[in-house]
Order: C-alpha cells, then structure tokens, then sequence
C-alpha cells in the first residue's frame, strides 16, 4: 500500500510524463509549450504561473517548463530524467 507522500511523488511523475508528450504530439514549439503549461497546471493546480508568462520568448517558455518537469519527474538540476 502507497503512502500518500508516494501517492504524491506518482502523480508529479505521471504529469510530467504527460507534460512531455507535447514534444510529440505538437509541431510548433508554441504548442508544445501550450500542451506543457496546460498539463502542467491540470496535474499541479497550485502551479504559479508569472504575470509576465506571455511577454517571455519561446525558448525562454520552453527552458522553464523543461526545468518544472523535470523536477516533476525526479530530477533536481533542470536536466531531463529519463528514470
């Protein structure tokens, strides 16, 4: 039987996961961050999007996100995990 500390841990998990099939699913790098950011805030409600979220680049979008799923996935230094 899970804990609810790995109960939790499974759920940021899967988000991330389902966060990062946006780089399949999308073409353009504007849907993919999209697809991200929506996933990201259904999975994590309390997620804090900045004011200024819609002002920042693309690539700048997409280094942000990438960091929140990896942290979401278990990874601590903004890089991917694939465990």
């Amino acid at each position: 039987m899970e804990t609810k500390e790995q109960e939790q841990k499974q759920m940021m998990k899967t988000t991330g996961m389902v966060a990062l099939m946006g780089d399949l699913l999308c073409d353009t790098k504007k849907q993919k961050n999209d697809w991200k950011k929506r996933m990201l805030k259904a999975g994590i409600p309390d997620l804090d999007i900045p004011d200024d979220w819609d002002e920042l680049s693309e690539d700048e979008k997409e280094k942000r996100l990438n960091k929140v799923i990896s942290l979401a996935r278990g990874g601590e230094d903004g890089q991917r995990s694939d465990a």
